[in-house]
């Protein structure tokens, strides 16, 4: 697994000061795939899944202790990432993406609270190797940004201000089925501890200040006895 930033308990109830900011060097995707979708009536094609950044110059409580190497996952799907070091101020989820690029800046508490509810049905591989994990989870996100709790639309990638036009293969298909009914799910805990990092010329990014532990560790670490959410762990 690539490295990512670790922190403590502690830190993710603490949150992001006002006036933290960290500069980003975009260093590459991680484990996803290349897929075609509509974002609010715009086609296009893009990576589904982990992007990696080396971090540097972090300011604030929380943005000295993000120096180095972070993965995240994008809230801003029409924005890209910016060459060279480009400079993100941390943000409540809620509070982003800032962009009118994007799919729906200023998300709101109820989505920014369903994508925790991801957080922890995923356990943590979202981190991990798995190419379709990682596509589904990052679809996932796109969809609750775009389509949760917007009037008359449910979480479907067929249908709403977010769609898949590719084809997904099995595997990307039943993570993500899976994911987007832990998101709906009031019963399932919210991970805490995460932030957005934006920018106004670039792509916002989701990012968490404690990474879950794999599976059924990263559920027992949140005090989860259980979720609506059950998978066969993939080599």
């Amino acid at each position: 697994m690539r490295s990512v930033i670790a922190m403590t308990a502690a830190l993710a109830l603490a949150g992001a000061a006002a006036a933290d900011s960290v500069d980003l060097q975009y260093t590459g995707p991680g484990n996803g795939h290349s897929i075609s979708v509509v974002a609010n009536g715009t086609s296009t094609s893009v990576f589904a899944g982990q992007l990696t950044f080396a971090v540097v110059n972090g300011s604030g409580s929380t943005g000295v202790l993000l120096n180095g190497s972070l993965m995240t996952y994008c809230i801003d799907v029409l924005e890209g990432v910016g060459p060279g070091l480009n400079t993100y101020d941390l943000a409540a989820l809620e509070d982003a993406p800032v962009t009118a690029g994007g799919i729906a800046p200023a998300m709101g508490a109820e989505k920014a609270a369903a994508i925790a509810r991801l957080y922890t049905a995923a356990g943590g591989d979202q981190f991990g190797t798995d190419n379709d994990f990682a596509a589904a989870f990052q679809l996932a996100v796109w969809e609750v940004i775009a389509d949760f709790g917007t009037t008359g639309a449910t979480l479907d990638i067929a249908d709403g201000n977010f769609e898949v036009t590719g084809s997904l293969n099995a595997g990307t298909q039943s993570v993500l089925g899976g994911l987007l009914a832990a998101a709906a799910d009031d019963s399932v805990a919210k991970f805490g501890g995460l932030g957005a990092l934006t920018n106004s010329g670039f792509q916002d990014q989701l990012y968490s200040v404690v990474v879950p532990l794999p599976g059924a560790a990263g559920l027992a670490a949140v005090g989860l006895a259980g979720v609506a959410f059950t998978r066969r762990r993939r080599a």
